[in-house]
């Protein structure tokens, strides 16, 4: 409302101030100072942004992302290193872009983020280099010339966190397989270090204080940040202490120090994540970002020159940035195609790295806009934590650098903080002791205490007391190594192995035939396995094929299969090898003969090759060489023969440059869809190729391209190698330094030295650099507009400007202009203040616009100072209070409003006149923002907000848990599994899960908020449990979910398979037998086998022995058989056995042929070698998206070599395969070396349909789903659904739903089946039969419709005992009961349903059966003779029945005679007795009564 009024406002007061500023700016610009007039007194303000402003020497304000940025149009170079600056004794001031405002205070807490960093002069400018942990080893990545080198350390298992100090070349990681965190100094002459190998579950973050030389860690499974100190160590261990633990901390990820500002950030993966910041001693904890901003938060780090933090997160695919105190938050980058699961961020200078899991790649791009992405590394399989170094990044001090502390030194507030280790406690003097006050010894062990050591400390037989942290890890702390003595195999969870000396390994380790553990440990008392026939028996006991012998190769792993491979052993090779004359190594493939490479041992296929003969399938190249290849490689592009003549006389065609993504049809399985694989497999963007730079090491990516040569006099003979090749210059858009190093042509004169001796920052005074307004390209650094960036023609020579454009948040940003929202004011051109302040008689401008011409200013009121009272505050209302300065004249009135986070609806409550309110009706454990609008009471006008406040309800009480479910395992466990409640309405802190019997339930609470658990309680067999489970968050406990019912089947008998054997075996065939006394319901017979086969069935058998058939002749079979009772299986026993006869033929292929127009349909051809049995063969072709599904069948026969595969999906990469599956069983697969990318087809079928329940409406909506065929498609795609009733839907009906587009002859999708939530039945149903022979039926309506439609019921009734729905009478009613009167059968049965005005009908009620005589019909077979006997019989019961009721009559009429007298009756004290009156009573009938009581009293009822 107030919008009109606030800018004619703040226009005049701009207009009449404008005059007076412009003379301010003129006379200060000149010498870049801008602020008050110095005779002016100084402000003391605690913004942050009236204390400081954004300099003018190469920095600018960036309105869009609220800080200072680098002014890319500045000629001033910020970072440039002064050349006074004297190596090792000075130190230069490196701005952040600020600059403060003379005369003007700042708080303390910001200092830091805007003051110059102090640096010390370099000795030489370090090159900048990348850190990235890869699982097995560590990797060092220039990301300038992208070069890669494997640091030198070896042994590593799972290195997931690392860092590096700079100051002594030391690299630090943590490898979670072995449990241990390690150093290794590049000093030459130190070994790496184990600086902790004890109490830890799964590192998976460190953090280097390069200051105070802490190393922080963060252990994901115990939920706890520590740090240990690197310099100096105890008794070989270093000084460890806990920093942060639950419940701080919940699952902590990422970690990231700021040394010199104090601060620790880490990454929180909990239910609620969150980013969080502390002090580096673990205090003042505060969460920084949470939910919904926040959801799987990986890596964090700290931008040291902008001082801002960074991180990514992996579900919402995003990279984030914001100041250190949680402010000016923004997403540089967001769902990008390089951004499928980040894990690990790092910044320097203007660029921001990370890696991604999905992508197995290292990407590149600006900091501030996210744009010039770049591809540093690809095929980078288990990328880890990444981090970047380089000069500068590792300088500074603290209050730490100038303290000596005993143990632990950490700088808090400008102050050193001395903090003791876990195993010590601080003393009244802050001095660090043992448990009772005891000084330590200088190892850091304990004495005695009352001869005695505290539960925390192990006793040595000396006296000694030592941490029991120190106890069985692998050190000898005690003088006679008893803490070492007694310790037994570590516990290392079911999935790893314990190693004699204590080290975890994973249990596939185990008997691998590798000796993992030092000690050799994991390859003791294996068994031994039993070879066949066909095998050979290495040294270690393995198995393998006799083929594997004397091959070159270490089958056995200890080498004794290339033993003794001296003796020239006859053997017959297949027309498809050559045969090795001596050696042992016996058959080699033709292709390899005369290759120049010795693949016999006695180099026999290297002798007499100038008389060689190629085969059919072969192409014989030319020259002195005379080798053979294939002829497949003929014209692909590559030199296979040394004298190129395999790609003579090929017709090329230049491919067009620099596509934005190029459809590439067919590319190698190793590469991305969009990249082109040089002849060495390495993998490059395809815009390279053909750019006239060799991209790939061989060369490959310029062969077959048509560059116009130039123009030679005609005594110039162009030489086979050109010169260019010998001497090492850059490439395209490089700069060259003196050293022969290359970097970008954009980083010349950047103002940062890139070359060795900074050549590349000399003559830069006349360059122009880039417009805020204008693109910098990446490589060659020319300037472009910002409109023409992913315009869709490339503008830049390197084309940099049309990469990664896939998304519009790549486009770079200009800055916005000063403006600010309803409700503010403009101040010092760049700051927004709210309109309350103007004109309240306070500068807070520094040129004093704000109090200017404020004679005829009406005051403009707004609520700045607001709060939440906790003590109201509870799950569904939240009490908001404000305050403001009452005027004197105006009576105001305020209007709160309300809205929850996230939806962007806002309720405006009533006006009132009080300063608080009480919002209602709130939802538990959500956040809310609120603010306050205020008018005065005698106008309308409303003024708009400029505060805000956040707060959170109180939790509430959880929903159930769901989908519970229970199964037995085997004879004495059961699982129990379950989704935690829709609803937790807080954070779920544990579980309870409970079992009956016994009476009451037994209750068993888990430890965390995991969701399945396995239960080993005595169960007991043949009884049936009820289990359930109860969720409790921080203050309330759920509801019983679900009860689930098992039958516990104790009589469960598994054993292993014993006495397992090969009875007979043939070319196709294999007879098992063995062995078992167990009982058993059938055997499971798993077949394996180690080429790539298809996935092969597994076999039922119900006997002790079994035929397995059609197999392969002469391949090696793994047969795996476990027992199989009462659905529960037992372990496996494994025998291997080969087939006999000859090998199947080998094929070639497949290879692509064409591609139909439709893009879905293609075709593809093989060849088959070495076939010498001349069968009829039937050729199997397996496809498919992955090689699991590729392998796991054949899709098509066919006795062709050639094959149309038709009806593929859209925009998929294919997978094809050919073996061969008839006559002699299935043989091995031939994988095509490419796969087969399909294109886009307008008539294909959308994806991944889906129909689902409507939450909104569960019972009469329907949600339908899918996704597009090509998710790339730019065009829109318009689609037909084919259900009856699209989307809205009826209670029981069936809907069938196919989707496709809306072009003629669209394939639709594959039905699918929706089923609405059904009609609930009439409960309760009765059937009563009447005298008159009829049947009185009736029934409950508890549960009608979920709408209001007309509905009526169905009365179904069948004679018999069962109710045949075809052929049931119906009858239907409005309303119960109904009587049936047609009877004509002693028995019916009855059912009810409900039925719809659609006709649909619920499922039947219970169904009861009801028999009855019908009209007495016994009376019809009644004779004379039979009537006279019952009527004698029944005059004789009359007679009977009389004479019993006179006995009664008379015995009645006695018994009231004596009541009668009895009440009339007194009692006399005296006598104790009572007076009757028995006249007419004879003896036996007189009462007599004694012993009466006085304080008993006669009642008489």
């Amino acid at each position: 409302m107030a919008n009109t009024e606030d800018m004619e406002r703040v226009n005049k007061f701009l207009v009449n101030f404008a005059e007076e500023k412009r003379y301010c700016l003129e006379q200060l610009n000149g010498q870049r100072i801008f602020g008050p007039p110095v005779d002016e007194p100084s402000i003391n303000l605690d913004y942050r942004y009236e204390v400081y402003i954004c300099t003018e020497f190469g920095f600018m304000k960036d309105e869009s992302l609220g800080h200072c940025i680098r002014n890319k149009s500045s000629k001033l170079d910020p970072y440039v290193i002064p050349k006074s600056c004297n190596a090792g004794h000075q130190y230069y001031s490196r701005t952040k872009g600020y600059r403060k405002i003379t005369g003007d205070k700042c708080v303390t807490d910001f200092v830091n983020n805007y003051d110059p960093d102090t640096i010390p002069c370099p000795f030489k400018e370090i090159q900048t280099f990348i850190l990235v942990a890869q699982r097995d080893k560590i990797i060092r990545l220039d990301p300038s010339t992208k070069e890669i080198k494997t640091l030198p350390i070896a042994d590593f298992k799972n290195v997931i966190a690392i860092d590096f100090d700079m100051k002594n070349n030391c690299v630090y990681w943590a490898d979670i397989i072995k449990d241990h965190i390690g150093r290794q100094c590049f000093n030459g002459f130190t070994n790496n270090e184990i600086l902790v190998n004890s109490n830890l579950s799964s590192v998976e973050g460190m953090a280097y204080d390069w200051i105070s030389q802490n190393l922080y860690f963060v252990d994901g499974k115990t939920a706890k940040i520590e740090l240990i100190r690197t310099d100096i160590s105890h008794s070989r261990h270093y000084l460890r202490r806990t920093i942060l633990q639950p419940p701080v901390l919940k699952k902590p990820r990422g970690i990231a120090v700021h040394p010199a500002a104090g601060y620790l950030f880490w990454t929180d993966w909990a239910e609620n994540p969150s980013i969080s910041r502390s002090n580096l001693n673990g205090t003042e904890v505060k969460v920084l970002f949470g939910k919904p901003d926040i959801q799987w938060p990986n890596g964090i780090t700290i931008d040291h020159i902008a001082e801002r933090i960074y991180w990514v997160d992996a579900k919402e695919d995003y990279i984030g940035s914001s100041d250190l105190n949680g402010k000016i938050f923004n997403k540089v980058l967001v769902n990008a195609e390089a951004l499928s699961h980040p894990f690990s961020i790092a910044v320097f200078k203007d660029i921001m790295y990370w890696d991604d899991w999905k992508k197995n790649a290292i990407f590149s791009a600006d900091k501030d806009h996210g744009v010039e992405i770049q591809i540093l590394a690809d095929n980078m399989s288990g990328l880890m934590e990444m981090k970047i170094y380089a000069h500068s990044i590792q300088i500074g001090t603290n209050a730490c650098s100038n303290t000596t502390c005993e143990y632990i030194c950490i700088p808090v507030k400008d102050k050193a903080h001395c903090l003791c280790p876990d195993v010590l406690e601080p003393g009244p003097d802050g001095k660090c002791l043992c448990p009772g006050g005891i000084v330590p010894f200088a190892n850091n062990t304990c004495a005695q205490n009352k001869s005695t050591c505290s539960p925390n400390y192990f006793g040595c037989d000396d006296g000694v007391c030592i941490p029991r942290s120190w106890v069985c890890d692998k050190d000898r702390d005690c003088l006679n190594g008893e803490d070492e003595k007694t310790c037994g195999p570590s516990s290392c969870g079911p999935l790893f192995f314990a190693c004699d000396d204590g080290t975890c390994l994973p249990k596939h380790f185990q008997c691998d035939y590798t000796a993992d553990c030092k000690d050799k440990s994991d390859e003791r008392d294996c068994p031994a396995q039993n070879c066949t026939e066909g095998q050979f028996r290495c040294n270690n006991g393995r198995c393998i094929s006799n083929r594997w012998r004397c091959d070159s190769d270490n089958d056995c792993r200890d080498w004794s299969d290339e033993l003794q491979c001296d003796q020239n052993e006859p053997t017959s090779c297949k027309s498809s090898e050559f045969t090795c004359t001596t050696g042992g190594v016996t058959c080699i493939p033709l292709s390899w003969m005369c290759d120049r490479d010795y693949d016999c041992n006695d180099r026999s296929d290297e002798l007499n090759c100038s008389n060689m003969t190629c085969s059919d399938f072969q192409f014989p190249c030319g020259g002195l060489d005379k080798k053979c290849i294939m002829r497949e490689w003929l014209c692909d592009g590559d030199n296979d023969c040394e004298d190129q003549s395999d790609e003579a006389n090929c017709k090329t065609t230049a491919p067009t440059l620099t596509p934005t993504r190029p459809h590439v049809p067919i590319m190698n399985t190793s590469c991305h869809d969009w990249m082109f694989m040089c002849g060495n497999k390495k993998c490059i963007p395809t815009w390279w190729k053909c750019d006239g730079t060799k991209d790939c090491e061989d060369g490959s990516d310029e062969i077959g391209c048509n560059y116009t040569p130039p123009l030679l006099l005609p005594t110039e003979i162009p030489s086979t190698e050109a010169p260019w090749r010998e001497i090492p210059v850059c490439g395209q858009y490089s700069f060259q330094c003196l050293s022969g190093e290359c970097i970008d042509a954009s980083w010349v004169c950047d103002g940062s030295p890139d070359c060795v001796d900074g050549e590349d920052e000399l003559h830069c005074t006349n360059i122009t650099r880039c417009a805020k307004d204008q693109f910098k390209c990446r490589k060659d650094g020319n300037c472009i507009h910002v409109s023409r960036v992913c315009n869709g023609v490339p503008d830049c020579p390197d084309g940099s400007d049309e990469n990664a454009c896939t998304h519009i948040h790549n486009f770079p940003e200009v800055p916005a202009t000063a403006s600010c929202a309803n409700g503010f004011f403009p101040c010092d051109v760049v700051t927004c203040f709210p309109m309350a302040l103007l004109c309240d008689g306070k500068r807070n401008c520094a040129d004093g616009f704000d109090e200017k011409n404020c004679t005829s200013y009406n005051r403009y009121y707004q609520v700045l100072q607001m709060g939440v009272d906790d003590r109201t505050k509870n799950e569904s209302s939240m009490l908001l209070y404000w305050w403001l300065p009452i005027p004197d004249t105006d009576k105001l009135e305020y209007q709160p409003s309300i809205s929850e986070i996230g939806t962007g609806k806002w309720k405006n409550e009533s006006w009132t006149s009080q300063p608080d309110y009480q919002f209602t009706n709130l939802k538990p454990y959500t956040k809310y923002n609120m603010t306050v609008y205020v008018r005065t009471v005698t106008s309308e006008t409303v003024f708009a907000p400029a505060k805000f406040y956040t707060d959170i309800t109180g939790e509430g009480t959880p929903s159930v848990p769901t989908n519970v479910s229970v199964a037995q395992q085997n004879g004495s466990h059961i699982l129990i599994s379950w989704n935690k409640p829709e609803h937790s309405n807080g954070i779920i802190q544990y579980y309870e899960v409970c079992w009956y019997p016994p009476s009451p339930p037994i209750k068993f609470n888990l430890s965390d908020n995991t969701t399945a658990h396995l239960l080993s309680n005595d169960f007991q067999p043949n009884v049936t449990y009820n289990f359930y489970v109860i969720a409790y968050n921080g203050k309330y406990a759920s509801g019983m979910s679900e009860v689930k019912k098992i039958l516990f089947d104790g009589d469960v008998q598994i054993d292993i398979i014993r006495d397992l054997s090969v009875l007979n075996r043939n070319d196709t065939n294999i007879t098992l037998s063995w062995t078992y006394n167990k009982p058993y319901d059938k055997f499971i017979i798993d077949v394996e086998v180690r080429e790539p086969f298809p996935r092969l069935p597994s076999r039922i058998a119900t006997t002790t022995n079994f035929t397995i058939t059609h197999l392969a002749p002469a391949v090696l079979y793994t047969f795996k058989v476990r027992s199989v009772n009462k659905q529960f299986q037992g372990p496996a026993s494994a025998i291997s056995a080969s087939t006999t006869g000859i090998a199947l033929p080998d094929i070639i292929g497949p290879q692509l042929v064409t591609q139909k127009k439709s893009g879905n349909s293609v075709k593809i051809r093989w060849t088959l070698l070495g076939d010498t049995q001349k069968l009829k063969w039937v050729y199997g072709v397996y496809y498919g998206l992955t090689a699991e599904e590729t392998l796991s069948g054949s899709k098509y026969n066919t006795t062709d070599l050639t094959a149309t595969i038709s009806n593929l999906g859209a925009c998929e990469n294919y997978i094809f395969g050919v073996g061969i599956i008839e006559p002699l069983g299935i043989g091995p697969v031939t994988l095509g070396v490419a796969t087969v990318q399909t294109l886009f087809n307008e008539r294909a079928p959308p994806k991944r349909l889906n129909a689902t329940m409507d939450p909104g409406d569960p019972f009469t909506t329907m949600l339908v789903q899918w996704d597009a065929s090509c998710p790339l498609k730019d065009d829109p795609i318009g689609y037909v659904d084919r259900i009856s009733k699209p989307f809205l839907v009826s209670q029981g009906g069936i809907y069938e739903i196919s989707v496709s587009t809306d072009v003629e002859d669209a394939i639709p999708t594959d039905k699918i089946v929706y089923v609405p939530p059904p009609i609930p039945p009439p409960l309760e149903v009765q059937v009563v039969p009447e005298p008159n022979g009829s049947y009185f039926i009736y029934w409950q309506e508890h549960k009608k419709p979920s709408v209001n439609i007309n509905y009526t019921f169905q009365v179904l009734i069948s004679e018999g005992n069962t109710l045949n729905e075809s052929t049931a009478l119906i009858f239907e009613v409005k309303e119960p009961p109904f009587v049936f009167t047609n009877v004509s059968s002693n028995e019916y049965s009855f059912a009810v349903q409900l039925k719809t005005q659609d006709n649909y009908t619920s499922v039947l009620s219970g169904i009861l059966t009801i028999m009855k005589p019908i009209n007495s019909a016994w009376t019809d077979n009644i004779t004379k003779t039979s009537l006279t006997t019952v009527l004698v019989i029944v005059c004789l019961l009359l007679v009977v029945l009389g004479g019993a009721f006179g006995f009664l009559y008379i015995r009645h009429r006695r018994l009231q005679n004596s009541f009668t007298r009895f009440a009339n009756s007194h009692y006399d004290t005296r006598a104790d007795a009572a007076t009757f009156d028995d006249n007419a009573l004879e003896e036996d009938d007189t009462p007599q009564i004694r012993g009466f009581s006085d304080d008993e009293p006669l009642v008489i009822a």
